[in-house]
């Protein structure tokens, strides 16, 4: 997004301290639905786990990039200039989330992910109390 208003010559001035701020959070959340689906799998593997997600939510994920975009659109037409602006940010800001969460973060959760019970804190701290004699731990589940 800075990158953009280099590009187009904009100073950075009010609107674009606003797009900055509003953007930031919705640039995550295409990545937070993957993350959230992959997390929550109940698949042992990278790959099925990957899969379910892009299951589970690629098309949410894509429906609300091209009707974001398509919003959009028509804000990058506009004759004011602000809203120009807004309008060029918010639909590169959207092309470069959707782009992140279905290619690249996906790659790096299919080559470095979890695996069954890794990063599980519980299962190691389990593991931890077995090894010292203490059996399992009790939770309120």
């Amino acid at each position: 997004m800075m990158a953009m208003i280099k590009l187009n010559g904009w100073t950075f001035g009010v609107i674009q301290s606003i797009c900055v701020i509003v953007f930031i959070g919705i640039s995550v959340d295409y990545v937070a639905h993957i993350s959230h689906q992959f997390v929550h799998s109940t698949h042992k593997l990278r790959r099925d786990r990957m899969n379910e997600a892009y299951r589970q939510m690629g098309q949410t994920i894509l429906g609300g990039a091209l009707t974001s975009v398509f919003g959009g659109i028509f804000l990058v037409f506009c004759n004011v200039a602000i809203l120009n602006q807004f309008g060029i940010l918010f639909v590169t800001t959207i092309l470069a989330s959707f782009l992140t969460a279905v290619i690249f973060y996906p790659s790096i959760l299919f080559i470095l992910g979890p695996d069954d019970k890794q990063g599980d804190l519980k299962d190691w701290a389990e593991k931890i109390m077995e090894k010292l004699g203490k059996g399992k731990i009790q939770t309120n589940e």
